[in-house]
């Protein structure tokens, strides 16, 4: 490399030129990725903070090994040990809030409740959404930033309570009718046609997969929620009636919950592309330590202060503003952020979490409006949107990888149950033609050589025709 490159520059180029490739642990190009992380494991200082962690998950993924086998390979560098139990750590969420008002009330309400408090904050984060609609308004030169916010709660079953946290927050937008509540089940007519009735609606969706499921009846339902999350003023639909009519002043809010092998098995590919899942708030979590065998509500002034905020939001409306000492806040993150982009090493998770500037707007207006009242957002209640969305985003790039892997492993096993279905036998055209609305042909022959090494399948020259041929074992367990 150039020798007037910096370290950092120069581990940002082996990022760029580590990604999208696969390369066997055999290759001289592991040794020298290698000898990068030595040298950023014994300086940390000469590198940008993250740098370490990105150029891992990089070899990790082009040289298709464990985080630990790279450490164990690299002479006196000591295995990190991994905590038996991954919990966000609540305690320095709790001090990126404002204290008083609306973020402590609502996190006293739900402290004694299983469901991680990172759940319980993004969920009252969409309730004040709910609360404003589209009534209220940040400019953007060509566009409008409403307040409208939609969560997904990521996490394994019956571990973290997703559905509960989700609830809670329904129950204050039904009780305090903040706007229509739309059910989980919900085709892309119907939901045309309830949003001709009023643009402002609520989906509740505690499983995502239920709602954006793979029937047939929720083909152009994706499509649909797509567009309507940016919020058009006007929009033509068909309604269940079959008549064209228009929508109008759209806010949706969807808040829902999914374990991370749903959302990959269960749920149409457009739903898990970077450009469906950017326009939500992803927030990760793998366990929580909170235990309550009887769940308990917070104290009554928590209730009463939830209350009092939402009634008021209720009667807002306008223009808003960001003072210039938070426009400063934001255009000094904003120019850094980009800076910081270019280091990502995953494009999917860059793209995953392009629209976080958007967020921290909708998430600084929320925390202004409900904390110090008004349409001016000050420095302070900017900064806090911005570390909110900063501590979700930190497990996006995990999520990301974890979920391309289910993926592409559930659609092996697609390629694979084609095949059987086929008789254990075809050449690779009729193979194709069988998966095509799935996967692609290049797409296809990685699933192949996939399955060709894992002894699944045997390839075949048969005259010009590449066959592919179930091994015998294959053969006998679909018999059984």
């Amino acid at each position: 490399m150039p020798s007037n490159l910096t370290p950092q520059d120069q581990v940002a180029i082996v990022l760029k030129l580590l990604e999208g490739r696969k390369l066997s642990r055999d290759s001289p190009v592991y040794a020298k990725a290698l000898g990068w992380v030595d040298y950023v494991t014994r300086c940390p200082g000469e590198f940008l903070e993250g740098q370490l962690e990105r150029l891992i998950h990089a070899i990790c993924a082009t040289f298709e090994v464990q985080k630990a086998e790279v450490f164990t390979t690299l002479s006196g560098v000591e295995t990190p040990r991994a905590p038996a139990v991954v919990v966000s750590s609540e305690r320095e969420l709790e001090s990126l809030l404002p204290k008083g008002g609306w973020f402590e009330a609502y996190v006293e309400y739900t402290r004694y409740t299983e469901s991680p408090m990172s759940y319980h904050v993004f969920c009252s984060l969409a309730v004040l959404g709910a609360a404003l609609g589209r009534r209220v308004y940040l400019p953007m030169g060509f566009f409008d930033v409403f307040p409208n916010y939609c969560v997904i709660l990521i996490g394994p079953t019956g571990r973290v309570m997703k559905t509960s946290a989700v609830d809670i927050a329904k129950s204050f937008i039904k009780e305090f009718v903040l706007c229509p509540i739309m059910a989980d089940k919900v085709t892309g007519e119907a939901l045309a046609t309830a949003l001709v009735q009023s643009g402002h609606h609520f989906v509740y969706a505690p499983e995502f997969s239920v709602l954006f499921g793979k029937q047939r009846y929720n083909e152009g339902l994706t499509t649909l929620i797509l567009r309507m999350l940016d919020c058009p003023t006007e929009w033509s639909v068909l309604t269940q009636t079959r008549q064209l009519e228009t929508i109008t002043n759209v806010a949706l809010t969807i808040l829902g919950g999914s374990t991370l092998s749903l959302l990959a098995g269960n749920t149409p590919t457009e739903v898990t592309s970077s450009g469906f899942l950017n326009r939500f708030v992803l927030v990760v979590e793998h366990d929580t330590e909170r235990c309550f065998p009887i769940p308990q509500k917070g104290p009554k002034w928590c209730y009463a202060k939830i209350k009092e905020v939402l009634e008021e939001l209720k009667c807002m409306s306008g223009e808003v503003h960001l003072v210039p000492a938070a426009n400063s806040v934001y255009d000094e993150w904003y120019r850094e952020r980009k800076k910081q982009m270019r280091y990502v090493a995953s494009d999917v998770a860059v793209e995953v979490i392009q629209r976080g500037a958007i967020h921290v707007l909708r998430t600084a207006t929320l925390t202004h409006m409900s904390h110090c009242g008004g349409l001016e957002v000050c420095a302070s209640c900017m900064s806090t949107g911005i570390k909110l969305i900063e501590f979700a985003e930190r497990r996006v790039p995990e999520m990301v990888d974890t979920l391309s892997k289910t993926a592409a492993s559930q659609d092996t096993d697609y390629v694979l149950d084609a095949l059987r279905r086929l008789g254990g036998a075809s050449d690779h055209s009729s193979l194709l033609r069988r998966v095509s609305s799935r996967i692609n042909a290049r797409t296809l022959r990685q699933h192949i050589e996939t399955l060709v090494e894992r002894k699944a399948v045997k390839e075949e020259r048969r005259g010009n025709l590449r066959f592919y041929v179930l091994r015998e074992e294959e053969s006998d367990a679909n018999s059984a």
